[in-house]
């Protein structure tokens, strides 16, 4: 959807996990990968890689299955979250400035719920 715009997007492709070392961003979004990380140690790496990332005063957008949301997607378990469990997931690095919910229709007519949060990052 980019066209030419696409070569001005620094697009990375792998497991966040593996990436420990990104950045700065100003902005991080995330549409779909927190809600795979139901590992707590994995999504307390996520949440470092992110605040590591992420310049002071900086923003990230997290969005995942809410709690009304699928348990599962892809065949995988997910971890529903609201916005306070989205925001305690990336503190005290980020803190939340505003969520909104969203009911998205896959592309089979199936709805599902996610909440998205809109952090700052702290410092």
């Amino acid at each position: 959807r980019l066209g030419t715009d696409a070569a001005r997007v620094a697009w990375i492709e792998g497991n966040i996990l593996d990436h420990a070392a990104l950045g700065p961003f100003e902005l991080w979004h995330d549409r779909a990968c927190l809600h795979f990380l139901t590992d707590d140690a994995d999504r307390r790496r996520y949440a470092e890689i992110a605040a590591r990332g992420v310049v002071p005063g900086g923003f990230a957008i997290v969005a995942g299955f809410a709690p009304d949301g699928p348990e599962r997607c892809s065949g995988l378990p997910v971890m529903r979250r609201d916005a306070a469990s989205i925001e305690a997931a990336f503190a005290p690095a980020f803190r939340l400035i505003d969520s909104v919910s969203e009911t998205h229709v896959t592309p089979w007519g199936k709805p599902q719920a996610f909440v998205y949060g809109l952090m700052q990052r702290e410092g």
